[in-house]
């Protein structure tokens, strides 16, 4: 297993989701299975939700974690907007 055995290597790992917009389970819960995962908003901008993907490492190995983390994105988008998420900043995004 992947797991963290020092504190201050944990808790600067769990600063990444915020800061980059998504997360990983890289088998740190469970051997051979790696999970992304993207938050989801409400209408007061609040994080309530998360969707995931959830697989086999060589299926997010290289470059095709990229693919996987757009098309999270995009769903989690969706999501967040269907129950009343607006984004102020929306003509900033990537692929506006």
């Amino acid at each position: 297993r992947n797991t963290f055995n020092d504190k201050k290597l944990f808790l600067e790992e769990l600063q990444k989701p915020r800061l980059r917009g998504w997360a990983i389970d890289n088998e740190e819960s469970t051997y051979g299975a790696v999970c992304l995962s993207m938050p989801v908003f409400n209408m007061y901008n609040r994080v309530n939700y998360a969707i995931s993907l959830s697989g086999d490492p060589v299926v997010y190995s290289g470059n095709k974690i990229d693919s996987y983390l757009e098309l999270l994105r995009k769903c989690a988008e969706q999501i967040s907007y269907g129950l009343g998420y607006r984004n102020e900043n929306e003509h900033l995004r990537k692929g506006n």
